[in-house]
Formats: structure tokens, sequence, C-alpha cells
């Protein structure tokens, strides 16, 4: 039923924009028949009526439809095949492609619209709107903008920026082994989202780990979605081990898993099938196991005896097949409130909950901030805090990273990749309210 709703949705897309064409098509095309029309004045005159012939109509449909199924083909193709991942990266980066012009021919059609009001009175609307040089126009900037936007969307998604972040914990900590050798302040590098298989590969991961180990951190979080749901879709698997190994960090690094590090089948970066198909490949822990992460599933660790770092499976797709999960009451009900507790949960949901169940710190990636235009437009409708950081209650905060990698079509446009460093620096007890 949802593999269904999921194909109806796609075609729908593909076919709005392919009607929304071939209707600009119809009103630049030469003149090719004619019939006679009565005016007003019963005086018949000759009107030319400009439109697609019925064959190459049907022809440009069958193109179109072969073009977006090709999804199709490399959804039922075996996984790890080299076509299967050609045929995946094609049709996701067209169908990103489409959504960049379709959002295009939105903001045309409200252009159009303020026309038609603003010269109703004047009847004069028609003529502009009709003119074959204003849809030209409008038709070379829809394909120009999703050309572009295509090829910066792609390049752009593998550049990494640095991102800081410094908040305040009002709790009594000592510190040990921090790099820096302060005893009241954390340095944790935040990453998440970076979908390890078709479009993620090796060169990514080596790009990224510089970034962490420049930043001398003494603790670093992998917020969920590491892998791309196919272990066998893995580019380069021990050059991926050698170069996480190279982490530097005193307390470690650590990991929780997301909706994506499951082994099910996505179409355009969208899953197929419900949760209940949603199995995690024991692959995936032993992998990161092998890269020196410790992976954390609804586990907590208490850390150089100074906090506590809790790890949640995910709320989504805990892997396997249900939706049971510890609750975050029943992580930290035998906790030292005393210490600092941060919490690594794939998703940000449920913040003030979280809060209120004593932890400091939560971090989270699975937003992507949205990834690409149009949709990181609608992102703050979706999540209480989308991207960056958000004081839930005094003290107590939500981080939220864009990720590493990207999902589905390879863009990035109006949003970055990064590696998150966070400055955590602890204050006595009771001294926020002087602040």
């Amino acid at each position: 039923m949802y593999f269904g709703f999921l194909i109806f949705c796609y075609y729908l897309i593909c076919y709005y924009f392919l009607f929304r064409i071939i209707t600009w098509i119809n009103k630049v095309l030469p003149h090719t028949t004619k019939e006679l029309v009565r005016e007003k004045h019963m005086r018949l005159i000759e009107r030319r009526k400009r439109t697609l012939s019925v064959k190459k109509l049907i022809i440009l449909i069958i193109v179109w439809f072969i073009i977006v199924s090709i999804n199709m083909i490399a959804f039922f193709m075996p996984v790890g095949n080299k076509a299967e991942i050609y045929f995946h990266n094609f049709a996701n980066t067209l169908f990103g492609a489409t959504l960049i012009m379709l959002f295009v021919i939105v903001i045309i059609d409200l252009l159009r619209l303020v026309i038609r009001i603003a010269l109703r009175k004047e009847k004069r609307y028609k003529a502009i709107l009709n003119n074959q040089r204003f849809i030209w126009g409008c038709a070379i900037v829809t394909f120009a903008l999703g050309v572009i936007g295509s090829v910066y969307g792609l390049i752009h998604a593998h550049y990494i920026k640095d991102t800081y972040y410094d908040v305040t914990i009002y709790k009594n900590v000592e510190l040990k082994e921090t790099v820096s050798g302060k005893t009241d302040e954390l340095k944790i590098v935040l990453v998440a989202d970076q979908h390890l298989g078709t479009i993620m590969g090796a060169d990514d991961i080596e790009n990224m780990v510089e970034h962490i180990n420049a930043m001398e951190p003494d603790l670093v979080c992998f917020a969920g979605d590491f892998f791309d749901n196919h272990f066998e879709d893995i580019d380069d698997p021990d050059r991926i081990i050698a170069a996480l190994n190279t982490i530097t960090a005193p307390y470690g690094c650590y990991a929780c898993m997301g909706n994506h590090d499951v082994d099910e089948r996505l179409l355009s970066g969208f899953s197929a099938y419900s949760y209940t198909h949603a199995l995690q490949d024991p692959r995936f822990v032993k992998f990161l196991e092998d890269c020196g992460v410790t992976v954390l599933q609804d586990e907590t660790y208490l850390i150089d005896d100074s906090f506590y770092l809790i790890g949640q499976k995910d709320y989504e797709k805990p892997g396997d097949g249900t939706r049971n999960r510890a609750s975050i009451e029943d992580l930290t009900e035998y906790l030292d409130q005393s210490l600092p507790i941060i919490d690594l949960n794939h998703e940000p949901r449920e913040l003030m909950r979280t809060a209120n169940a004593g932890v400091d710190l939560h971090l989270s990636g699975h937003t992507h901030n949205g990834q690409f235009l149009p949709l990181s437009l609608g992102i703050n409708l979706v999540w209480e805090n989308p991207f960056g950081v958000k004081e839930v209650t005094p003290g107590r905060y939500s981080i939220v990273t864009s990720g590493v990698g990207v999902y589905g079509p390879a863009f990035r446009i109006g949003t970055d990749a990064e590696v998150v460093c966070i400055t955590v620096h602890f204050k006595s007890a009771g001294t926020e309210i002087n602040n």
C-alpha cells in the first residue's frame, strides 16, 4: 500500500512537470491548423490553433515515461551492481532537477497571477501572458535554472563547512583527559548523515576526517545515517576503515543508528516499505566497530566519571521490524543528575520531553536542513529545531547538524555539508541565575 502510494506520488510529480512543458510547447508552436470562429458581430474570421499533433504527444509521453522509469528499473536491480548504482544516481539527479524546475514554474505561475490581477481591468494580461517571447523566456529560465542548479548542487554537496557552537551547562565537572587540558571545557565534534553508499564514498570520508582532526576534539559523536541502506554499495571499505581509525579524540568516537542504517529499498531516497521491513544489517555495526566507533543502541556510558553519553535507537526505524525502543525517561532514570547528560539521537524529536528527563545536550542530524530548494523552504514547519542550536530550557540544548552527506538527489542548494564543533563550558550549578 505504502509502496503504491510512493510510486503514485513519484509519477504524479514527473507527469505534472511534463504537462506544464506541453502547455508551453503548444503556445509557441508554429500555426498548424485552421478553423472558422464566429465573432460577436456575426462575422466569420479565421483563427489558427497551435497544438502538438496527437502522434507527437503520444511519443513525448512514452519517452518521458521510459526516462522517469529508470528509477523503477534500478529499484528492482541486484544491490551492489554498478549498473544499479549508475541508474539510481542518474534517476535521482533527474528527479532533483525536475523538482527544481517545478519550483521555478510555481514562481512563474505566481508572476502570471500577479500580472493577471494587476492588468485585469485593462484586459491586457492575455496579450502579455500569451506573448511568445514571454513564454520562451519562461521556458529558457526554467531549464537554465534546472541545469545550473543541478550542476551547482552536485558540486556543492561535496564541500564541507566547519561550524562552531558554544553552549554553557550549569553543572560541576572536573574533566581529566581533554586535549586543551581544561577541566571545565569539553570539545565535541558532531557529524551525521554520511549516507555511505552509491553517492558518498571514501574521498568524502577522508575529507570529513581531516576536518574532524583539525578541530582537535575530545569526543566525536556520529548522529546516525552513517550508511545509505545497502552494505554492498560501500565504496572501498578498507580505505574508509583506515581513514576513520586516524581520528584522534581522548574520549573516543560514539555513534547512534539512524533510519537509513537498515537494509531496505529506496525510491528517490524515500523508503519504499514500512518499518516492519526495515531490518538492521549486522555488518553495519561490525563495520563501525572496525572503524574504532562504539555503537550505542539504547545504552548509556559514563565517561571519565564526569559525564554521561546516551545513544538511542532510531525513533522511526529501530532496526528490528518494530518501533520498540527505550524511552528517554528509562535511560535517564538511574543516572546521577548532578553530572552532565548528553543524548545522541538521530532524529530531533520530543525536545522538551528530553530536556525534562534531565538531558543537557541533545545531539541530532536527520533533517539535512532540507538539503536543497525547494525542500528546505518548509523544513521549519516539520521540525521544532531543523538546524543549529536551540535552548529548549535554560541550560539545556538541542543541536542539529545538516550532515555531511546527501540522500536521494545528490544536491545541496541553500544548505551546506558540515562538521560541527561544539565547545561545552561547564559552570557551577546555580550560577545561571547571575547570567
